[in-house]
């Protein structure tokens, strides 16, 4: 109908995206080979471009889907840096184009290698069971070496945003490195290393809660109530997801904390009085501490104060959001559970430092008083797992009794005390999850087991 080549362009894009919606990618590809030959504007060439990448992202039937894509991302970021040294006019927008291409080359190098389409040279000399295993851990030197690459290219994403004054698309860079560097910590066996990993980790959501601070402080300083409204709520909301994320990474290194006290209690509990006494007078058991055993101990004496108020301030941001409200729920399960087994092991120890944690927990309790005197009764009352024999007497294996409580070994909850956990209109009705084998993000059902109504649990779900 038009003769303009502006029209042409959108709509051979558009028919693009639509292909691409179908999962037509040949047309989906030659549509969007056609539009970036239109010249309309620097925005309209990187939109092409992320359209041809994709339609062969989504080829699962190539197998150099990835490498392709790769190389039109590598290709185009040595495009637009010509271009910035060039058109200085236009230095934001290319800028901007350039750390979003950065983005995606890290998002589809992540990708490629989990889905092994980028490491099979490396792994051609190993079986197909070394090679599936090899694939899902980080610590492998060919999956760290290019994991660690993709780390890199999210920091010169997130460099290049924050220079030029893009805020908010710097702290998508910032959460992808924290969650590479939390599957680190999860999968290195190293104890310095894994304290590290997860310090490093910890810093770079501090980093992003920093900036979404100061995004929320220039919002509430606009004049107009609905811009105020309209700006600060999304950004709150990210606030809310940023600061859940930082209870959940808290709450793993609480838990690390739990198991290096169990070795402990394990280990002392196999010496004699006199040992202990020599060991204790003579320092053996106190050693210097590396750089890296300060900084941790100096964040898990603040951690338990920090959880309470991120988890307080969750709580009453997210009442009216359900899926939010159902995560910060199951954080608020998962830290009591977890700080109520450290106070057990440091009181079965003699240890002076559940002080901290005793103060944590009222101040959350104290604040939610619909759960105050449920919570405080487990963890006043909390007593480790109870076994039982699998009915064999020649048998010497032992089953843990789980109720259907957050603790082991509390009593089971009948179904009159179940509605006391009711919030307005049993939008919550769940109940107090329990420990790493729960430690899921609330996306797949058939993994929380321990829910008091699993209707429920399907609307408050948002995928």
């Amino acid at each position: 109908t038009f003769e303009d080549s502006e029209t042409l362009g959108k709509i051979q894009y558009m028919l693009g995206k639509i292909a691409l919606f179908d999962f037509d990618l040949i047309e989906a590809r030659n549509y969007a080979t056609n539009a970036q030959r239109i010249a309309i504007d620097e925005e309209f060439w990187w939109k092409s471009i992320h359209l041809l990448v994709d339609s062969h992202r989504y080829d699962y039937n190539d197998k150099d889907g990835y490498e392709k894509c790769l190389k039109i991302l590598n290709k185009s970021i040595e495009l637009i840096q010509k271009e910035k040294s060039i058109r200085l006019n236009k230095f934001s927008t290319l800028a901007y184009i350039e750390a979003c291409l950065y983005f995606d080359l890290a998002e589809i190098t992540y990708e490629g290698v989990l889905n092994g389409k980028l490491n099979e040279e490396e792994l051609a000399r190993r079986s197909r069971a070394a090679k599936r295993s090899s694939r899902r851990n980080s610590m492998h030197p060919t999956m760290f070496k290019r994991f660690s690459n993709v780390i890199n290219l999210y920091q010169t994403s997130f460099e290049i945003f924050a220079k030029n004054g893009f805020k908010r698309d710097s702290i998508k860079c910032l959460k992808a490195s924290s969650n590479l560097l939390k599957m680190f910590a999860d999968d290195c066996a190293n104890i310095e290393a894994k304290k590290d990993y997860f310090l490093q980790a910890f810093e770079t959501l501090n980093k992003c809660l920093e900036i979404l601070n100061e995004l929320l402080n220039e919002a509430l300083s606009l004049q107009s109530p609905s811009e105020i409204h309209n700006i600060s709520l999304p950004i709150q909301r990210e606030v809310s997801d940023i600061k859940l994320e930082l209870c959940s990474l808290m709450t793993d290194m609480l838990e690390m904390h739990l198991n290096e006290i169990k070795v402990s209690n394990a280990k002392s509990s196999n010496k004699d009085n006199m040992t202990k006494v020599i060991e204790l007078y003579a320092g053996s058991e106190h050693e210097n501490l590396n750089d890296v055993d300060q900084l941790w101990n100096q964040h898990l004496s603040r951690i338990p104060d920090q959880l309470s108020v991120f988890l307080i301030s969750c709580f009453y941001l997210n009442i009216k959001i359900k899926n939010l409200k159902c995560k910060t729920l199951y954080q608020l399960g998962r830290s009591f559970r977890i700080i109520s087994e450290l106070k057990y092991q440091l009181r079965k120890n003699n240890l002076n430092d559940e002080s901290s944690y005793n103060s944590s927990v009222l101040n959350m309790t104290s604040t939610i008083n619909k759960w105050d005197a449920t919570i405080l009764d487990l963890i006043k009352n909390y007593q480790p797992p109870s076994f039982v024999s699998d009915g064999d007497s020649s048998s010497k294996s032992k089953k843990p009794i789980r109720s259907n409580t957050a603790l082991p070994g509390a009593q089971p909850v009948n179904s009159a005390e179940m509605n006391e956990f009711s919030f307005t209109e049993n939008e919550a009705n769940i109940n107090i999850l329990s420990d790493r084998d729960y430690n899921v993000n609330l996306i797949e059902e058939s993994n929380l087991t321990n829910i008091a109504d699993q209707e429920l649990l399907k609307n408050l779900l948002i995928h």
